[in-house]
């Protein structure tokens, strides 16, 4: 959660620059905020002046997309840690049939040894 935070306090910051420079109630700031982080931009509101719009390029809008990015990669992940971690479960739970020997044997001799694994 610390590493979450050291990407959406800075973009906090700079969103919160850019609402007081564009003069946008705290709704508006917010709403601006999120419809360019998750990049869906409607168009409705941007900043107009040409501080605000070199303030968003250069550092919003990066900031934005690797904040989305990374929440993104977390909760992808955690759902494949889960699925991982119950496959793994439901194999080592299986007992081994003769088919899962044959097919451990990749030499054909008939043996399933140390080099088939």
């Amino acid at each position: 959660i610390i590493s979450q935070l050291f990407l959406f306090v800075p973009l906090a910051i700079v969103a919160t620059i850019i609402g007081r420079w564009e003069k946008w109630t705290f709704a508006q700031g917010l709403y601006a905020t999120f419809t360019t982080a998750s990049t869906v931009g409607y168009g409705d509101m941007a900043p107009l002046s040409q501080r605000s719009r070199l303030l968003a390029a250069t550092l919003f809008i990066p900031l934005s997309v690797l904040s989305i990015e990374n929440v993104l990669i977390k909760i992808v992940s955690h759902y494949i840690g889960k699925s991982t971690a119950k496959a793994e479960r439901e194999f080592l739970r299986r007992s081994v049939t003769l088919d899962d020997l044959e097919n451990m044997d990749f030499d054909g001799d008939g043996e399933v040894t140390e080099a088939d694994f």
